[in-house]
């Protein structure tokens, strides 16, 4: 099955963060990692159900899934998710030594 996609604004914001804050000391390692984000964006529309619950998701008390991504220099990233029916909802991406997600962390949909 494909997934259909939607971004929560939380996912937008830290995207747009992690990008400006690696841009700001490589410019073309932050169109990199962009690159990395959107593979593992689009390795969710086929493989979204196989992806491992997180970690917090039973403290949260929400199907909250994850991935991990590897930029070229090994930094490895979190995204994080919800399957609702054939939809995901992109609900957060969290850097290297950031702690696990608190409810205030994610946006998930209504």
């Amino acid at each position: 099955m494909i997934y259909s996609i939607h971004s929560s604004g939380r996912a937008d914001t830290d995207v747009a963060v992690i990008f400006e804050w690696i841009a700001n000391r490589s410019p073309e390692g932050a169109h990199r990692w962009l690159d990395a984000f959107e593979a593992a964006v689009n390795n969710l529309r086929q493989n979204a159900p196989d992806c491992d619950f997180a970690t917090e998701a039973e403290d949260l008390g929400i199907d909250l899934r994850h991935t991990m991504f590897r930029t070229r220099r090994g930094q490895v990233y979190r995204l994080l998710f919800v399957i609702h029916d054939d939809q995901e909802y992109l609900a957060g991406v969290r850097g290297p030594g950031r702690d696990v997600v608190s409810v205030e962390d994610v946006d998930l949909p209504e």
